[in-house]
């Protein structure tokens, strides 16, 4: 037995209610329990998510709050009651002296009918999964002395108690479940409250032997307000949707008093319905009130714009005590007490629907779920709460124990938990409709053709799940909303930029959530990452050579490079190959230049090269070109300017003479004792008629040839000076001529040369030689190849 109940029973005891026990004195009720109640979970708002594979988490994300909305439970109370729990003695006449509870919850807002994400093109099909079991009661919250009616707040953080034989109001914190601050002292009896959709207003009934009375609570503060009368044996009470109104089912009556709640003032004459009205409940849109009248076995039908009945009664089962209004408007459901049935009304003929669905025996009270798919039922003798499709009109799982002779319920307006009040054990029974503590998400890997991954959220609730999906922001998801089941294709631009180089890790990735939905609008959220399969096209390259410029021996080459995905694209182009220079040009066009390695050994020059589309796409392509020498002009000009001012030595007029040799495959020694000619026979040397060059005697001087003369005596073996002819002048390394030479040589004279190059000198003081078809003093001849 929990300690914090007061009443105490043992299993078997029945309920010995005496009539003193209901004016708000403290008696006790003793009532019939079970061994052990239901233990207390901890934690319960909490999801845990199971995850297959460390780059997927699950996180739980609590449900949206809905609109405010109005909840209403009420609570019958008379003698008649007493027959109506199962408890009063067998042959006994109806007594006013036992409290039961008869409640008749209503939403005036809830969850649509279309789930989130539904109506998304990703959703390919519309099916709800099998309901497995039935919810189970988390927590139970004790108040005090036979709690007889219930509400919740429109935010659903207050659910606020009237506690009949206490005479006060107990208020819960739903984010804690324990009540709060000390109970609001209201009177007498109260029975039924009602909860404006502001939430701004607690409206408190009082039976008849509370004073026939409504009292009115501020919420903000928890202080009585207001009191005002109504007709006899007060039960039930709803709010109209927009608030203006209050609706009162008299018992005794047999009247409906409408109040205006901005004055607290009855308007008009109360509205006369059926015998004993127990239950009241207002459609969403305010236009009809429905009253369950209890010893008439039927349900009444008020126009709220005209306040009268509309039509006969609508006949029901035995003893009707309390109804309430589907979310939409379109079923009207009354529980009825003897008959242990539920009708349901089709709103828009007031005819009843099919036969009664069977609940259980004695039940009291019902209440349906904000998306209008499930509704419960509080049933007495079982101590219990029974669950309903209303899709189906079928019993879903087994029913949920709760304490004893529940007589209230309410629904959060999130749709996850149900509150039951329970008046045998002076508690309120939490029932948690939410997704049980694990989810997990399944993973494949990518396939190969189209990047596409199949996966699987896996959740098994108490209820009917449906799937959906958040929508990812580089693909397309689609999930089957029966199964969990879904598929995630990324799109090809994705893929494209995941192969990029430069990509960072979140461009290889996307992410997208899965949620379970269950039957009551309680989801749990699991956030999917998935890796984005890299696509790429290399780039395509085609090279076109042209032949060797007939006067510059330049190669022209073009490159056509084609790319698939539009990619910026780059290329690797070497600057420098075996035999030339290669150089991009504003056109794109590249130009091969032969360096001097093509004028000793012209020929074919092959080289690669490389376009990239910066997506680890490349081609390369071998290239070769004709590496052929230039003309000797060209060659000679390049070859001087390249290096004829670069000073080597005083004296060492060869140095430039050994290089222009060495690119023509001779080796020179110091001094160009290669050249090794014989001038008196005025032939050239073995090496450079090896290479192809001829020894000329006369003064037909051409760019780029060797011109020799003597050191200073007529049998010498070497050259004197020597140097390269070009554009009249005769080139060499020196920055000065030897002072030593022999002097007595005739006609020769020592002369000063412009750095660079080496003027000629005549037989005679003079103007540097210029060829003019005259030998020259010491001249020998030259090479030409």
């Amino acid at each position: 037995m929990d300690p914090r109940i007061r009443t105490r029973a043992t299993p078997g005891e029945t309920i010995n209610a005496r009539e003193d026990n209901l004016d708000g004195d403290a008696g006790a009720i003793r009532a019939t329990a079970a061994d052990d109640e239901p233990s207390a979970v901890a934690s319960a708002h909490t999801v845990q998510v199971e995850t297959p594979r460390a780059d997927i988490a699950g996180v739980a994300t609590a449900p949206p709050q809905p609109p405010a909305s109005v909840s209403v439970v009420v609570g019958p109370l008379g003698a008649d009651a007493l027959s109506a729990m199962g408890s009063e003695p067998a042959g006994s006449g109806p007594s006013s002296a036992i409290w039961v509870l008869a409640a008749a919850a209503r939403r005036e807002l809830g969850s649509p009918d279309t789930e989130p994400g539904e109506a998304s093109a990703l959703t390919t099909a519309s099916a709800t999964a099998t309901a497995s079991a039935v919810p189970s009661t988390i927590i139970n919250i004790p108040v005090g002395r036979t709690p007889a009616g219930l509400a919740i707040t429109p935010n659903g953080r207050r659910v606020y108690v009237a506690n009949g034989n206490a005479g006060t109001i107990s208020v819960i914190d739903t984010a804690t479940n324990t009540t709060i601050g000390n109970p609001i002292v209201v009177g007498t009896a109260p029975v039924a409250l009602a909860i404006n959709p502001s939430g701004s207003r607690l409206y408190v009934a009082h039976n008849a032997n509370g004073g026939n009375k409504i009292t009115v609570i501020n919420t903000a503060t928890n202080k009585v307000v207001g009191t005002f009368g109504v007709g006899s044996d007060p039960l039930s009470l709803v709010v109209s949707p927009n608030g203006k109104r209050l609706y009162v089912a008299n018992a005794n009556s047999g009247t409906v008093s409408v109040i205006n709640t901005a004055n607290n003032k009855v308007v008009g004459n109360p509205i006369a319905v059926g015998g004993r009205p127990h239950g009241i409940a207002v459609s969403p849109d305010g236009t009809r009130i429905y009253v369950a009248n209890n010893s008439s076995n039927s349900v009444s039908v008020i126009d709220t714009a005209t306040n009268t009945t509309v039509g006969a009664p609508i006949p029901v089962g035995a003893q009707p005590m309390s109804v309430v209004v589907s979310p939409d408007g379109g079923r009207v459901y009354v529980v009825n007490n003897v008959s242990g049935t539920v009708s349901v009304i089709d709103a828009a003929s007031n005819s009843t629907v099919g036969p009664p669905i069977s609940v259980g025996s004695k039940p009291t009270a019902l209440a349906v779920s904000p998306n209008g798919k499930l509704m419960f039922v509080a049933v007495s003798a079982n101590t219990s709460v029974a669950v309903i499709s209303t899709v189906t009109n079928t019993i879903v799982g087994a029913p949920v124990t709760v304490g004893i002779a529940p007589g209230g319920a309410v629904v959060s307006p999130s749709g996850r938990y149900v509150y039951v009040n329970n008046w045998g054990t002076n508690n309120v029974s939490v029932i948690d409709l939410g997704l049980p503590a694990s989810a997990a998400v399944s993973l494949g890997s990518p396939a190969s053709s189209n990047g596409k991954i199949s996966g699987k959220l896996t959740v098994t609730d108490s209820l009917s799940i449906r799937y959906s999906t958040g929508a990812p922001t580089k693909g397309m998801v689609v999930i089957n909303p029966k199964s969990g089941s879904f598929s995630y294709v990324p799109f090809q631009t994705a893929r494209h930029a995941a192969a990029a180089v430069t990509a960072s890790a979140a461009d290889k990735v996307d992410s997208f959530t899965v949620t379970a939905t269950n039957s009551v609008g309680v989801s749990v959220t699991v956030p999917v990452t998935v890796q984005i399969l890299p696509k790429n096209t290399a780039p395509t390259l085609k090279v076109t050579v042209s032949k060797p410029n007939s006067t510059t021996s330049v190669v022209t080459i073009k490159l056509t490079a084609g790319d698939a995905d539009k990619d910026v694209l780059t290329y690797s182009i070497p600057a420098e190959t075996a035999r030339g220079t290669l150089v991009r040009n504003t056109d794109g066009t590249l130009t091969f230049t032969p360096n001097t390695t093509a004028l000793a050994q012209p020929g074919k020059d092959t080289f690669g090269i490389t376009v990239d589309d910066g997506h680890g796409g490349t081609r390369t392509v071998s290239v070769t070109v004709i590496a052929k020498a230039p003309p000797l002009a060209l060659r000679v000009a390049k070859f001087v300017n390249d290096n004829h001012g670069n000073t080597v030595g005083d004296g060492e007029c060869v140095a430039l003479v050994k290089e222009f040799l060495r690119i023509h495959g001779v080796v020179a020694d110091a001094w160009g004792h290669a050249v090794n000619y014989a001038w008196r026979r005025g032939t050239g040397g073995t090496e450079l008629e090896n290479r192809k060059f001829k020894w000329h005697t006369d003064t037909k001087f051409q760019d780029g040839d060797i011109i020799v003369y003597e050191q200073g005596g007529y049998n010498l073996s070497s050259a004197g000076h020597i140097g390269i002819w070009f554009q009249g002048k005769l080139y060499d390394q020196n920055s000065g001529w030897h002072t030593t030479f022999d002097k007595s040589l005739p006609g020769r004279t020592v002369q000063t040369r412009q750095a660079g190059f080496s003027p000629f000198w005549n037989n005679g003081n003079g103007p540097p030689y210029k060829p003019n078809g005259k030998r020259p003093v010491g001249y020998l001849g030259y090479w030409r190849k």
